[in-house]
């Protein structure tokens, strides 16, 4: 299932996030990124758009135990969107 907008407006409304990055290049297991602010986003952003092999990318939405979804390209921007829409051009959410 994939994220919906409700879904990552409630994630950086917590002020943090989680994503489990898994490249499908026969060499890598996964990676996970937490993040906070506008900065961890665009460089996130900029690993995804640099990436050369198929990947699936996934967002934790659960608040007292894991849940994930898929996440694509647009979710990020639309993620980069709100974040600057409620918070600025921040590099740490400050809640």
């Amino acid at each position: 299932m994939t994220v919906s907008h409700a879904e990552i407006e409630s994630v950086v409304d917590r002020g943090s996030w989680m994503f489990d990055f898994y490249e499908y290049d026969g060499k890598s297991d996964y990676t996970a990124f937490v993040g906070d602010g506008v900065d961890d986003l665009d460089r996130l952003i900029l690993m995804v758009e640099n990436t050369k092999t198929k990947f699936t990318l996934l967002i934790n939405v659960g608040l007292f135990s894991s849940d994930w979804r898929v996440t694509r390209m647009e979710d990020l921007v639309y993620m980069r969107s709100y974040v600057v829409s409620k918070f600025g051009e921040v590099s740490k959410i400050v809640l």
